[in-house]
């Protein structure tokens, strides 16, 4: 039985919905990058949120909340407006895999308003930001950093039942979207009143990707040295990937490393990585990493190594690439008082290529690591985590790191549909604390058909990995790994499982991956779209990389609003003319005034508002994995 403000919102609901949608009803509007036209527009509250999808189609309209540390089509909590013979309903679905979705049994979003016309569709729906619902929903959390959102049409509808053609070829996208905010998370770097307008540019310059790879015939590793301008004394807080235009679909990865020597000398530090869909990040307040010889640490950083990894599976000649990261810089002679650190949990130094457990199992497999309480009670100090980084390459499954004191759980990091080509750090808001006698376990899900010797540990990128990049503060001296073999902590061996344990948040659920033909709805597998800035900020004094050069840069795909959001009293409404004024601008994004357009919609958003207090909440606590971290700096890993 659905709640009463359900019910209750559906009737009003049907009355309101000839009234239509206007976007300056609402405090934001996005136009979804794509081969065709769509748009959304919200407005959010303390308590709920309401979404207008429009899309050149008359068939059917979708959105989901991915999951944080991947934010793929597996894992989503879908929304889907159909329409059947002239008449649109909404309905809330869930997926676990690339494959047609499945219904979800307590159905949570109300349609307010639609329209159709000859090309096109719109509908507005609404729905709490917690549904406090124990399986197959996502909260939409306000915790400052992008929600990871998918979107699709499509233009088939077989009947006036619920049941239609879901494939949607090509009209599917991913986007990292902060509802609550206009501020991108590249803007937060540059709008940081730490920041000097000096930056220190790593990155290959016109590199031609080899033809046959230097490590395997498709995989090359490159490095490229940059020292830092003499006379640096300052802090690192935050970094952004330049991904080149026309090398993006081969680089595979890029990690970056610090050390206290020019010439990349000295031993280096991991300090931090981008993999397909990470964003620009920003380390909380008062926290770095030093850099310059004149800092006064004797670690401090004189030079970056960037590792590029590239994949190049067909052989593809006389591809350029002049990809790299920007380091973002406080004042000269300023520096950040904390310093950050990273520890890699799990595999970080792949010592299992050289063992015995070298090549991994057909059918699904669980590999365990463990940095125990006896190695982290001889830390010098306690530690508060910024983020995990989860990472796995293309068999991997699903990824956790489980920190426990005394017994009891203390935080799950867990990405639990994994997806190589959309990796984010996950964490709590705010971070959280490992204690010295905190035990960190570390497991990877794998899943393939081949041979027994067909998948192994490796660098290749069609070989594995199973690391877990910690970024916290203060800085541990001299702890870099806690694991794998050799690396501070242990692996505890391997098992053939059954099913991969997934929850959505709530109890276990086992769920067996495909690993035979493709599923019939290919999910939205194209990373999200990164804004980057439109020129490149002022660097600091000219340093020259080996290979030198520019780095290509792509023009932002969002506008942000410069009107405050305001909380809409009234359902939006619909102009049946209104036909996409804006799709051809590409990922734009403009802010509106919230217009009142009638009581009876007002009730129905207090309702929901009313709904949500007097719900009973199903469970007892939500995963702290949930909240992204892309905000907080993403750790490296040694690939």
């Amino acid at each position: 039985m659905k709640p009463m403000w359900l019910r209750v919102a559906a009737v009003v609901a049907v009355a309101a919905r000839a009234s239509g949608l206007n976007p300056a009803d609402f405090q934001r509007v996005h136009t979804v990058s794509g081969p065709s036209a769509f748009r959304v527009l919200w407005n959010v509250t303390a308590t709920s949120i309401t979404v207008g999808l429009e899309a050149r189609t008359t068939g059917w309209v979708g959105m989901g909340v991915g999951e944080a540390g991947s934010g793929s089509m597996a894992g989503a909590d879908i929304a889907i407006c159909s329409n059947h013979g002239g008449t649109v309903s909404v309905a809330d679905y869930f997926a676990t895999a690339f494959a047609p979705p499945t219904r979800d049994g307590q159905q949570d979003w109300v349609l307010l308003a639609s329209s159709v016309s000859a090309t096109s569709m719109e509908c507005v729906i609404t729905r709490p930001l917690d549904t406090l619902e124990v399986f197959a929903d996502r909260a939409i959390v306000n915790n400052g950093h992008p929600t990871k959102l998918i979107f699709a049409h499509g233009s088939t509808v077989d009947s006036a039942t619920p049941t239609f053609n879901w494939y949607h070829a090509a009209n599917r996208w991913t986007q990292a979207i902060n509802l609550f905010s206009t501020v991108t998370p590249l803007g937060e770097l540059t709008s940081s009143p730490d920041f000097s307008g000096h930056t220190i540019l790593v990155s290959t310059n016109n590199y031609v990707i080899p033809t046959i790879g230097t490590y395997d015939s498709a995989t090359t590793y490159l490095d490229t040295c940059v020292n830092v301008p003499a006379g640096t004394n300052a802090s690192v807080f935050g970094l952004a990937a330049e991904i080149d235009s026309r090398s993006a679909q081969y680089v595979h990865h890029l990690t970056l490393k610090g050390y206290p020597q020019p010439n990349c000398g000295g031993g280096g530090s991991l300090f931090w990585a981008w993999t397909p869909g990470n964003l620009p990040v920003a380390m909380p307040v008062g926290v770095g990493f030093p850099v310059g010889s004149s800092y006064g640490a004797t670690h401090a950083f004189q030079s970056f190594k960037l590792n590029s990894h590239f994949d190049n599976p067909n052989n593809v000649a006389n591809v350029q690439d002049s990809s790299g990261i920007r380091l973002y810089l406080t004042n000269n002679g300023t520096h950040r008082p904390v310093e950050a650190g990273v520890i890699e949990l799990g595999d970080g130094d792949i010592q299992l290529h050289n063992g015995p457990d070298r090549y991994i199992a057909p059918g699904i497999t669980r590999h365990d690591f463990r940095c125990g309480s006896t190695v982290t009670s001889a830390w010098p100090h306690d530690i508060t985590v910024m983020s995990h980084f989860l990472h796995m390459h293309e068999i991997g499954v699903k990824q956790e790191t489980l920190v426990t004191r005394a017994g009891a759980d203390v935080f799950h990091a867990e990405v639990e549909f994994y997806q190589f080509s959309m990796q984010s750090p996950v964490g709590r808001p705010g971070g959280y604390t490992i204690r010295r006698g905190d035990s960190l376990n570390t497991s990877c899900y794998y899943s393939h058909s081949g041979s027994a010797t067909s998948r192994e540990w490796g660098l290749a990128s069609q070989d594995e990995m199973c690391i877990d990049f910690v970024t916290y503060y203060p800085r541990l001296a001299g702890v870099t790994r806690c694991g794998g073999p050799n690396q501070g902590g242990e692996y505890l061996g391997w098992e053939s499982v059954s099913a991969v344990p997934k929850d959505f948040g709530g109890p276990q659920a086992l769920l067996v991956p495909s690993t035979t033909a493709a599923p019939v709805s290919a999910g939205p597998t194209s990373a999200p779209v990164t804004s980057t800035p439109t020129g490149p900020p002022t660097t600091a004094a000219p340093v020259t990389p080996t290979p030198t050069g520019t780095p290509t840069t792509v023009s932002p795909t969002d506008a942000p609003s410069s009107a405050a959001p305001t909380s809409p009293t009234a359902a939006p409404t619909i102009a049946p003319t209104q036909l996409l004024s804006d799709a051809a601008s590409g990922g734009s994004e403009s802010g509106g005034p919230v217009i009142i357009v009638g009581v009876v919609c007002a009730v129905v958003v207090l309702l929901a508002v009313l709904g949500v207090v007097v719900v009973t909440k199903k469970r007892a606590t939500r995963r702290a994995s949930a909240a992204p971290l892309q905000s907080t700096i993403t750790s490296p890993f040694v690939a």
